[in-house]
């Protein structure tokens, strides 16, 4: 039974040491006076994210797509302006409201700087991929 203690701390090892490796963060000033860092979201953030498509009906395909934009930035933004959106010591409770907050302000936006940050994200991700199909992490985690 230590055993199964052991692969298991071994299996959670590697895929924090995975996850951390592999994950990529940018920054850009997206418009003029609007500079964000983010990082590409985790497949449980992005279905998170993606949950507030749930609760929209009949609302035009594009407005909804500015509003999935907005959800997903409101969860990948991790500086605006040099000022991050989370601080050391917040609790998840503390992260909820500043990201849903964040949520708020960023409907707010223009919808054209909502899409630019957008692209943005879009060109992180595709960043990320690249680390996990290029091998350059396989590396990474060779010597993990």
């Amino acid at each position: 039974m230590a055993n199964d203690f052991k692969s298991t701390d071994d299996l959670s090892s590697f895929f924090e040491s995975f996850i951390k490796k592999g994950q990529v963060t940018n920054e850009a000033e997206v418009v003029p006076g609007f500079k964000i860092k983010l990082k590409a979201l985790s497949l449980g953030e992005t279905l998170s994210a993606e949950a507030v498509m749930n609760i929209i009906e009949n609302v035009p395909p594009d407005i909804i797509n500015k509003v999935r934009c907005a959800s997903i930035l409101s969860r990948s933004l991790l500086e605006i302006n040099g000022i991050p959106v989370e601080n050391e010591g917040d609790t998840s409770e503390d992260i909820r409201k500043r990201r849903d907050g964040l949520y708020g302000n960023l409907m707010k936006m223009p919808a054209y700087v909502i899409q630019k940050a957008y692209d943005f994200y879009i060109k992180v991700v595709i960043e990320q991929n690249k680390i996990y199909s290029d091998g350059e992490l396989g590396e990474k985690i060779e010597n993990f």
